[in-house]
């Protein structure tokens, strides 16, 4: 996303990975979650303003791109048994007041998840959060990429140290292999799981 970005403002453009364009890495088989609020109870209240402002960016960026990609924003459904209810309930004394978070009864969540109202009498909606499917934004920013004459693919391996020599910046999109050079890297870890159940459905 970096190198297409910077491409399209007509910079030139080195990418380097040994495992290829597009590597089937972290990236390619994270879980597409463009959910700030629904991970705040992790993370650091900072990182907020960028993570919405990223829904707007592929928005407008995925109707310039050769492939199609898989993105919605229906938002995000909070649910638990009532025996989990405390967990709900404590995820939601962490949302700021800007989340605008609906509590949902069971009508409410009748017109929203049919299904989903049968097993649970109540839930928590975040309207503006989104999803995509990263493996096809992968697919979909290298085809673009390779479109442009001043973006070039190197598959070898190379350290930020040695091409901080050859280029004006260096973008480290090593991840967890940075923790060694980059003390105050926090990595998340995400992965993308497809279940068919003929018997229950979400919208």
């Amino acid at each position: 996303m970096s190198a297409y970005a910077l491409a399209r403002r007509g910079y030139g453009v080195t990418l380097y990975d040994p495992a290829g364009f597009p590597a089937h890495n972290a990236s390619f088989i994270a879980g597409g979650m463009l959910a700030p609020y629904a991970e705040i109870e992790h993370m650091t209240p900072d990182f907020i303003g960028a993570a919405q402002r990223s829904i707007a960016l592929w928005q407008e960026i995925l109707p310039q791109l050769p492939h199609t990609t898989t993105f919605a924003q229906q938002g995000s459904l909070f649910i638990a048994h009532d025996q989990d209810r405390y967990i709900l309930e404590r995820f939601a004394a962490h949302l700021p007041p800007e989340a605008q978070a609906q509590r949902l009864d069971q009508t409410a969540m009748q017109a929203l998840e049919p299904q989903t109202a049968e097993r649970f009498p109540g839930g928590l909606f975040l309207e503006g959060e989104a999803h995509i499917h990263p493996e096809e934004a992968m697919r979909a920013l290298c085809a673009a990429l390779e479109s442009m004459d001043h973006v070039c693919f190197v598959q070898e391996v190379a350290s930020p140290e040695d091409l901080s020599r050859q280029f004006d910046h260096v973008l480290d999109c090593r991840g967890y292999n940075a923790e060694a050079s980059d003390p105050e890297l926090r990595g998340v870890k995400g992965e993308m799981a497809i279940v068919e159940n003929k018997d229950f459905a979400l919208s």
